[in-house]
């Protein structure tokens, strides 16, 4: 199989090198020429996939992207071309669920809160908001979701409407972006529903750019400085540069760039094309290709209720993970599309938290796991 694959699915060669023959791009746009011979098509968001595109690829097959979200790629045209088509869904849900724990843990944007009790509504209850849910419930947060797709079924958790984020003290988005439907997510949040939060709230969007109305937030920033975390905005990689001075974290789209996440994306991808293509080779288990544990943490013996817990987390989390490097990147480098996207295709290889291990007694076992740390209990 000839397969033309963007350059930052991470362990595409150790996966899908065996198969057939590998090209590599970089950038948005696919270079045409490689689109002649190419049967597999591998992307990830920033690329759209659309008609025009196909028109250059007489051969393709199967077209993956290493990413939750699709989007960018035209399903129905694909469709319409008997052209197989996968996403990797939960790719990268620990990734950006710990973008969120990180970020609520800076000084910044706890601003001395003591996140325990607190409530936390998290808007879209799929992978990458179950995860964060989890994360934050471990950290002591009383959790709800606003999902209405899933409050419908025999879901167990807190589901409610969306007037709990009036009384929040943290909101974090993590929807898909849809323009229609029952329930379009297209400036979801919109003035009139950014006015209703409380003032003193912590705002989160890591979901996709247009689900805030960025120029409303504008608006309301320039009145009432409030604590604001984006990680994408609408338009991008344009960016609304006077908004920027008014976020408390902002970053350009690199919330589930961790290592484990890409790897996950293009394993995911051939998990499918193995199915797909009926291949017979014994598949490579996905542990080879995960990167292995990095750091030793030492022991953990801070109780749930000490008052040094949050502070605790606080320095294990931001010893992997700081996204303040990111914000400073992004005000210096990342305001212009260009830079934006250098930022994106140049990022660091960041670690989830699965990274560091912690040794205790059995009884932080639970909490600690479900915070992302690997735990070995004594």
């Amino acid at each position: 199989m000839n397969f033309l694959i963007d350059e930052n699915l991470l362990a595409a060669e150790s996966l899908f090198g065996a198969w057939g023959e590998l090209q590599f791009f970089s950038g948005r746009e696919i270079p045409r020429d490689l689109l002649v011979k190419a049967e597999v098509l591998l992307v990830r968001s920033t690329t759209s996939v659309d008609a025009s595109v196909l028109s250059d690829a007489p051969h393709l097959r199967f077209v993956g992207t290493a990413t939750i979200g699709s989007e960018h790629i035209d399903q129905a045209a694909l469709i319409s071309q008997g052209i197989k088509f996968s996403n990797a869904p939960g790719c990268n849900a620990i990734a950006v669920a710990e973008y969120v724990l990180a970020a609520i843990l800076t000084p910044e944007v706890r601003q001395g809160r003591d996140w325990r009790g607190k409530k936390a509504v998290i808007i879209g209850a799929g992978n990458t908001g179950s995860a964060t849910g989890r994360r934050l419930a471990a950290l002591g947060m009383d959790v709800c979701y606003v999902d209405p797709f899933l409050a419908a079924g025999h879901d167990s958790r807190c589901f409610g409407g969306m007037q709990m984020i009036e009384r929040a003290d943290l909101v974090s988005l993590h929807v898909p972006y849809t323009q229609d439907g029952a329930h379009p997510t297209h400036h979801m949040f919109d003035g009139t529903v950014l006015n209703s939060m409380r003032s003193d709230a912590v705002l989160l969007n890591a979901s996709r750019g247009a689900v805030i109305d960025n120029q409303a937030l504008f608006a309301l920033l320039q009145k009432e400085p409030r604590t604001v975390v984006l990680d994408v905005w609408e338009g991008e990689p344009e960016v609304l540069a006077p908004l920027v001075p008014h976020i408390t974290i902002a970053t350009p789209h690199i919330a589930g760039h961790s290592v484990e996440g890409k790897v996950r994306g293009s394993y995911m991808l051939y998990d499918v094309l193995h199915a797909e293509f009926q291949l017979t080779d014994e598949k490579i288990p996905l542990n080879k290709v995960l990167p292995q544990l990095a750091l030793e943490g030492g022991r953990w013996e801070t109780e749930m209720d000490a008052p040094d817990f949050i502070d605790r987390v606080t320095d294990a989390v931001l010893s992997i993970y700081d996204p303040r490097v990111d914000d400073q990147q992004f005000r210096a480098r990342g305001q212009t599309p260009e830079g934006f996207d250098e930022l994106r295709k140049q990022y660091k290889k960041r670690r989830e938290l699965s990274a560091l291990r912690f040794y205790t007694e059995s009884a932080h076992v639970g909490r600690l796991r479900a915070l992302g740390f690997t735990v070995e209990s004594d």
